[in-house]
């Protein structure tokens, strides 16, 4: 078995126009299954087969679907391992459909048999079987060998293929695949052995599913995308979440990052271009993916502008987004707004790669996380005296700031809290910090206290982007001093700013 990074590297850079992979993991609900039925019902509307082709894919979703809704409602784990799992695969000349379910192990033996029996009978002999059960009513309650094993069976007019991986002394996971031919000249004789080799497809996936589940990917889809697509994707992560702040800034971050693959990919085939696209969950947020093919001659514009957002502080992003968004005419300068859109709501920098795959494209990789911190720390506020600078650190506002003059004659004492506070903070900053110093004048007791505040600012460099603004009047040449030295002291973005 490959290695991880081998296993994704080789997941990654199989990217091609005439393939599709979709995969998603979770539970599932209603909504869900409606939308991945929906999903898989716009594919075969482009496919080439007769429509008894797309109504046999069809009907074996559906009763795969409702085999994984059905174990999950009855064997309830909080362990995500226990997740359903489906996944469409579109080749060349076939369809393949696969499901994943929890199991109980006792229940094993007996579903083996079934399946055996089913995968050994011949077109006319799963006919008769099929009208067997049906006349005799003898139906198991979990699905067993029951009418809806024995039509996919008969519909896929393939052999039913399966295996089980132990999870622990109760339970297994199972992995069922069907593959439909996708036109009508197939082979419908069913006549096997009574051993069942796993394909190399489910052995794929099987190895896919324990990837997914070691770096908790919820959803993956590989293959053409198109505005059409883009839409079902945004309705099944939309159903899986709640209405949270976080959730409505992933849809918002999913739109650009989909979005830029159906306008610009290259290798286009029709409306859209092949590209992968996987979410993957964290504690307190999501990291997401996209690869898409890009025209080497356009890697080099693209790098530059990704690592020119990437260095821009929080407001200089604002000001730089306002000026994109007020300029109407094309502008080699300028920097897309989605990259910008992107970087802004995701609160992180954007990683990304280039792939040289031959002389015309390269595979790009673009990735950013978001995550929710709700900072519960109350606001510190302080009006300024005719010795104590007016303090304002209002986290959810993302305004830090210092003004007027600081010469208390205990400087300890007024900046003890202040500096608890940031300690306070500290333990979950915001993904953007900015300091703002703009003080007339302070003592040397101050400047001790001032560098206790860079110093915390400075360790929080390692979870959060931090800038320092220190802001002197142009007359002040001991202010710059000051402001110079301390940028010298600390290790983080500082900058002086004259007024």
């Amino acid at each position: 078995m490959d290695s991880d990074n081998n296993f994704l590297e080789r997941y990654l850079f199989n990217i091609t126009d005439e393939e599709l992979e979709y995969v998603y993991r979770g539970q599932f609900n209603k909504s869900i299954t409606d939308e991945l039925l929906l999903f898989a019902e716009k594919d075969l509307s482009h496919t080439s087969g007769k429509g008894a082709v797309k109504r046999r894919i069809f009907f074996i979703m559906v009763e795969g679907l409702q085999n994984v809704t059905r174990h999950q409602n009855e064997i309830t784990r909080d362990d995500s391992l226990y997740d359903g799992f489906f996944v469409i695969q579109r080749r060349v000349k076939h369809y393949i459909i696969t499901t994943g379910n929890i199991i109980e192990n006792q229940n094993i033996e007996s579903l083996k048999e079934k399946l055996d029996k089913v995968n050994n009978l011949d077109k006319g002999e799963l006919k008769k079987y099929y009208l067997d059960k049906l006349n005799s009513g003898s139906l198991s309650d979990k699905g067993g060998a029951g009418l809806g094993l024995i039509e996919m069976a008969r519909k896929s007019g393939n052999r039913l293929y399966f295996d089980f991986m132990r999870i622990d002394d109760k339970h297994s996971y199972f992995y069922f695949q069907t593959t439909v031919n996708s036109s009508e000249d197939q082979d419908e004789n069913n006549a096997g052995t009574n051993t069942i080799e796993i394909p190399s497809s489910l052995s794929y996936l099987v190895q896919l599913h324990k990837y997914i589940i070691d770096n908790n990917i919820v959803i993956s889809y590989k293959g053409i995308f198109t505005q059409e697509n883009l839409l079902s994707l945004l309705n099944i992560i939309e159903n899986q979440l709640d209405k949270s702040k976080l959730s409505i800034k992933l849809y918002n971050i999913m739109v650009e990052m989909l979005q830029n693959i159906v306008k610009h990919g290259a290798m286009r085939k029709g409306n859209g271009a092949p590209g992968l696209f996987f979410l993957s969950g964290r504690p307190n947020g999501f990291v997401l993916n996209t690869n898409n093919y890009i025209n080497n001659a356009k890697t080099e514009k693209l790098r530059q502008e990704i690592d020119f957002v990437n260095k821009l502080s929080a407001p200089e992003l604002e000001n730089y987004y306002n000026k994109v968004l007020l300029y109407f005419e094309e502008d080699a300068n300028t920097t897309g707004l989605g990259l910008i859109d992107m970087r802004l709501k995701s609160g992180n920098k954007l990683s990304y790669s280039f792939h040289q795959v031959s002389d015309e494209v390269s595979l790009y990789h673009l990735r950013t996380a978001i995550q929710m911190k709700i900072n519960s720390i109350e606001p510190l506020v302080y009006p300024s005296t005719e010795d104590t600078p007016e303090v304002r650190l209002i986290p959810i506002d993302g305004i830090f700031t210092f003004n007027h003059r600081s010469l208390p004659e205990n400087a300890l004492e007024f900046y003890g809290p202040i500096l608890a506070w940031l300690q306070n903070y500290y333990k979950n900053p915001n993904p953007f910090t900015v300091f703002e110093f703009k003080l007339d004048y302070i003592n040397t007791a101050s400047s001790k206290q001032i560098i206790k505040i860079l110093l915390i600012l400075s360790d929080l460099t390692a979870g959060s982007e931090v800038l320092v603004k220190w802001h002197y009047s142009k007359q002040d040449e001991d202010m710059f001093t000051t402001g110079l030295r301390f940028s010298k002291l600390m290790n983080v973005n500082f900058e002086l700013i004259e007024y």
